[in-house]
């Protein structure tokens, strides 16, 4: 069942990100109207990120 690798190709997708609050950073496509304000932990990981990924923050 081996099979050979496909070719893959890269392309830029300018974007930015700016840190608007301790825990909350704005998103921002450069060459589209896309923006999304993301919500992190105290560690950085991604705990909100509206219509794409959301978590629970451990309790405690």
């Amino acid at each position: 069942m081996g099979g050979k690798l496909r070719a893959r190709s890269t392309i830029t997708d300018p974007q930015a990100y700016t840190r608007i609050a301790v825990n909350l950073y704005l998103y921002e496509s450069l060459d589209s109207d896309f923006s999304r304000q993301i919500t992190v932990d105290a560690d950085g990981f991604v705990i909100d990120y509206p219509g794409l990924y959301s978590r629970n923050p451990p309790s405690g």
